[in-house]
């Protein structure tokens, strides 16, 4: 090299490394919106390429399901919109509704070989304890929605989001099994609960009761264009020696965010020895209009 060019050289290497620093000491935050971020670099790689990471401030907490991330070089055009995916013992998932969480810093590294392979930012450090998605689907005038629940995992969490009754004013129920759907669990000797919430209406109360072969939610659900909110299920790994397994209701329909209920009390546990292999969720006295579902599922 020039004696002459050492200088240049030299400050504008020590210019590229500051860069570098600001895109991994946590000073980027994103934009967009709670499925589709968008951030731009202090530095200017050429192309996405796998290890290529940054750190970056949350500017907005995600909804889960689908999540995707536009990264934008300095000066340059944007790379191609990407999922951002979570590994968690071996699996890989769409990150849960607040594994991003606004004002959270994350760890992001892109892995070409993620998403089948047609790449993915990986996200290091998810706020939700680990949980990948498993299965997702809908239901249209079903009489009842199963589900199975996959074995090998410290917990398993189920959200129900559009879920309408297809007769107004019928109640919601749930039902579990211990022998892969062959019968399900019957009468109030089955059950402990303790719930409680809004209806669809975001005024009457909502509580539990263990009828025959279900625990069901009273209320009067009611028929709507669309209804907000969710109902989410969590099954937690076995509490005691005898294997039970608890299932708590976290909210049930609000009509607005500020009527979101959270329930903190025993849930409801089946008085078997025998773990949980599927789950029923069904109206009372007609059929599921329509509901959309997301299973979860953190390994211990």
């Amino acid at each position: 090299m020039a004696p002459g060019t050492v200088n240049d050289s030299a400050r504008t290497l020590q210019s590229e490394l500051a860069k570098f620093n600001k895109d991994n000491e946590g000073t980027l935050t994103t934009a967009g919106t709670a499925t589709a971020y968008t951030l731009t670099l202090n530095t200017t790689p050429a192309a996405l390429a796998d290890g290529l990471a940054f750190s970056a401030t949350a500017s907005i907490t995600n909804t889960g399901g689908a999540t995707t991330l536009v990264v934008t070089p300095s000066g340059a055009s944007a790379f191609a919109s990407k999922k951002i995916k979570v590994y968690q013992a071996g699996v890989e998932g769409d990150p849960t509704a607040g594994s991003i969480v606004v004002g959270n810093h994350y760890l992001f590294q892109y892995d070409s070989a993620a998403d089948s392979a047609t790449g993915a930012y990986i996200l290091l450090n998810p706020s939700s304890n680990g949980l990948v998605l498993l299965a997702s689907g809908t239901a249209s005038a079903a009489a009842t929605l199963d589900l199975s629940l996959a074995s090998g995992y410290e917990q398993i969490e189920i959200v129900l989001t559009n879920l309408m009754p297809g007769t107004t004013g019928d109640n919601f129920a749930i039902r579990v099994s211990t022998d892969n759907a062959v019968s399900y669990k019957s009468g109030a000797s089955d059950y402990a609960y303790a719930l409680a919430g809004y209806n669809d209406s975001g005024s009457a109360n909502v509580t539990g009761s263990a009828a025959a072969n279900a625990i069901v939610l009273t209320g009067a659900f009611r028929t709507a264009a669309a209804l907000t909110g969710q109902i989410v299920v969590t099954i937690p790994r076995p509490t005691d020696a005898s294997n039970r397994k608890p299932i708590l209701i976290k909210s049930v329909y609000p009509a607005a965010a500020t009527n979101v209920s959270t329930f903190d009390g025993s849930g409801a546990y089946i008085g078997a020895a025998s773990a949980l292999t599927h789950v029923r969720f069904l109206f009372s006295s007609g059929t599921i209009s329509t509901a959309s579902y997301r299973v979860y599922g953190r390994r211990g």
